[in-house]
């Protein structure tokens, strides 16, 4: 791939090297400038193959590559080039979170699509098996040829000229249920055609339960496993590609879905397996990328599973990088090939980056700035460029503080190793065994001298603690220099700080060597290690649950934090007798039923209220009971955070509604849309299924706790993910086009 043909220059003083690597920055119609490596040149020619061949053959491409060697950049680039082929090619891209295949279909997947657009291509398949029909029946051939267009409504069409619609719909059904390999995706797929249908089987494809009316018509499952939500993917896929049509589908950073440690369920794997196949035998060009061990979930790394091509994004050559430079100098007012550097400046460049793409290219962007003034760049302009790619050393170091304490790991600062206080000393010292892990923390390590001191430091501690591991972690720049330096003074390959990434990776650091040390021993006390291990691995996944749903609630808190503010001016602008205006009587009651679901389950305020009046004794004693099991507690945290979030999206929908002097404009469809996407994204972390086990274990109401029965109410307790999860949805279809509550 290359740079664009017609090239705007910029003045010299305008950097033309991206401040961030990362492709998804740019949009598919900016001017982007690429290398042609191996990895690029063979998935182009791939792509460029399927895309010459007719629409009924496809293929499967997995993309691996470590941190930074353009991965993402490559899959953009493929977008780039399958939208150059016209309005006929289709192409999607999926960007993974951490979680599951189910959260990925729920929460990037199916928002690639809309009911409307699904609609439309089920529409395209009726039209087509229409016109089919009507082939040598003395129809007019435009006529055909424009309801294959969908240029005629098929379903007017077949009214009109009273043809026989229940045989076309059964043609639809059976075509469907071959494509999708599922007869009910099939059946639910033509009740998109009916306009009263419609809303039902869109939240069935959302993970809802089958309304009453669907089961009718033998859609009884519900999507909740990864293997289901893998199942829908490839439905939704094949229904999007249409006839005859090409579809390029990207996944990316598959490796937080698929990560090497923790394998998948074998359903999960056959489910994805079957994914693969179906695309590339359906006409879909797929595309799975991710860090190299999300591999193994495919299974034996991809073999004998459908993949067309696998390939590996390796480092940079000193060529390419010189390529790259130049080809962005081209859109400069530079005369000069390489502009400011020099090609002394672009090896050294190319070799302190360790041929990584990402890095390359931020050190090309700081370098290129400051040579602005000199219109050199020298290379203490490089080594600075370098070095400074760090983040602050205090906040590294609380980082691994709170590592260690999430996995409940003793652990000691500034530890003597030998035990008396004139010896080689570790920065941070893990005992395990009848030793321990020694860690140490260095900023950028850019030329072999960097490394002197730390390797002096590490060649100490393990000469007075000749068994102990030990692991450096570099905040910031690693060149290959200073890697190969290293090498051999620690028993771990050196780790390199990424916030993001950080739990997972120190996490599998601090297993890998606790665990070598504790292979040894005899098998009581690998017995009672494995325990602790099984103890500190539990409380790490909790502390890790925690934190997610506390950055996901600050997140909620700062983006509704000027609507609050601004609610408040308003409040007193009215007046202090004044209330803010309520919501419809339909929201309110949403939100009022979800409240009283949770407060059913366990009314804990009122127990704890009830401790302290005359019947405390009875009472204390029933809620110390309950708050004795973890799960019990587990379970009102949880609820009491769903309370939480619950209250704040009805201020700010309030907020939100006050606004309104009509009809909800599309700008105030979108606030409403943020305000809803955020509810939601919290919610989907929360764990729900901890409610339904709280109330199964505790059915008996909490003493003193005014506590109704979920069944008084005529609520199955099957229904509270959907009452919980999908509460924003609700609202968000309330004050929808279609929606019944617009004027204030």
């Amino acid at each position: 791939m290359n740079a664009p043909e017609a090239q705007r220059q910029r003045p010299i003083d305008d950097n033309p090297f991206p401040d961030r690597a990362a492709a998804e920055t740019q949009g598919l119609d900016d001017e982007v400038t690429s290398i042609d490596t191996e990895a690029v040149h063979t998935a182009v020619t791939l792509l460029d193959g399927y895309f010459r061949r007719t629409a009924d053959k496809g293929a499967a491409l997995a993309v691996s590559g470590e941190h930074g060697t353009g991965k993402t950049h490559l899959l953009f680039q493929l977008l780039r080039r399958a939208k150059r082929h016209g309005p006929d090619a289709r192409f999607v891209y999926v960007d993974a979170h951490k979680g599951t295949f189910h959260n990925l279909y729920r929460n990037n997947f199916l928002m690639q699509f809309d009911r409307d657009d699904m609609t439309d291509r089920v529409r395209e398949y009726y039209a087509n098996i229409v016109a089919d029909s009507l082939e040598n029946t003395g129809f007019p051939a435009d006529i055909t040829e424009r309801l294959r267009t969908t240029d005629i409504d098929p379903q007017k069409f077949v009214r009109q000229f009273n043809l026989a619609e229940s045989t076309f719909l059964a043609d639809l059904n059976a075509g469907l249920a071959r494509v999708t390999r599922n007869e009910e995706f099939g059946a639910a797929l033509v009740l998109l055609l009916r306009a009263d249908l419609r809303d039902a089987v869109w939240e069935w494809l959302r993970g809802e339960q089958p309304s009453p009316l669907l089961v009718e018509r033998g859609i009884e499952s519900r999507i909740t496993s990864d293997a289901q939500a893998l199942e829908a993917m490839g439905v939704i896929a094949l229904l999007y590609r249409g006839r005859a049509r090409h579809l390029v589908l990207t996944f990316d950073q598959l490796d937080k879905v698929l990560p090497g440690p923790t394998p998948p369920r074998p359903d999960t794997v056959t489910a994805l397996q079957r994914l693969i196949e179906l695309m590339a035998a359906q006409g879909i060009f797929l595309v799975l990328s991710g860090l190299p061990e999300f591999l193994g979930g495919i299974g034996r790394h991809g073999q004998d599973h459908g993949l067309s091509a696998a390939i590996s994004t390796e480092g940079l050559s000193p060529a390419e990088v010189r390529s790259y430079i130049e080809k962005n100098i081209a859109r400069t007012g530079y005369r000069e090939p390489l502009g400011p550097f020099s090609p002394q400046i672009v090896e050294f460049i190319a070799e302190l980056a360790g041929h990584s793409a990402r890095k390359m290219i931020q050190i090309c962007h700081a370098c290129y700035q400051e040579s602005l003034t000199s219109r050199e760049v020298t290379s203490d302009m490089v080594l600075r460029a370098a070095r400074s790619r760090v983040e602050a050393e205090s906040v590294v170091r609380d980082r691994i503080t709170a590592e260690l304490h999430k996995q409940a790991r003793e652990y000691h600062v500034d530890h003597p190793v030998n035990g008396t206080g004139d010896g080689p000393r570790a920065p941070y010292w893990v005992p395990a065994a009848d030793t321990g892990c020694a860690l140490f923390l260095q900023n950028s390590l850019v030329v072999p001298e960097d490394t002197t001191d730390v390797i002096a430091h590490a060649d100490a501690v393990r000469a007075a603690a000749p068994g102990a591991r030990t692991a450096l972690i570099v905040n910031g720049f690693l060149s290959e220099q200073a890697r190969d330096a290293v090498g051999g003074h620690f028993t771990e390959p050196p780790l390199i700080y990424a916030a993001e990434r950080f739990p997972d990776e120190f996490s599998w650091l601090m297993r890998r060597m606790t665990e070598q040390l504790e292979a040894s021993g005899d098998d009581q006390m690998r017995g009672v290690r494995a325990s602790v291990s099984r103890l500190a691995e539990a409380q790490g996944t909790t502390q890790n649950f925690l934190e997610m749903l506390a950055y996901q609630v600050e997140s909620m808190r700062s983006a509704s934090e000027q609507q609050y503010a601004d609610l408040s001016r308003r409040l007193q602008s009215l007046g202090r007798d004044e209330d803010p205006a309520p919501l419809p009587d339909e929201v309110e009651q949403m939100f009022a039923e979800v409240l009283t679901t949770l407060k059913e389950i366990t009314d804990v305020r009122t127990a704890l209220a009830g401790m302290f009046g005359e019947r405390s004794p009875g009472v204390a004693s029933g809620l110390l009971l309950r708050l004795q099991n973890s799960g019990v507690v587990r379970a009102v945290g949880a609820a009491t955070l769903a309370e939480t979030m619950i209250g704040a999206l009805h201020e700010a929908v309030r907020d939100w509604y006050r606004r309104l002097d009509g009809p909800p404009t599309a700008e105030q469809h979108a606030a409403l849309d943020a305000l809803c996407r955020n509810y939601e994204t919290v919610m989907e972390y929360l764990p729900i299924q901890v409610l339904e086990t709280l109330a199964r274990q505790t059915s008996d109401p909490l003493p003193g706790g005014s506590v109704t029965r979920r069944d008084a109410l005529g609520l199955p307790q099957t229904d509270l993910y959907t009452l919980l999860s999908d509460l924003a949805y609700r609202i968000r279809r309330h004050f929808g086009p279609g929606g019944l509550g617009h004027l204030p």
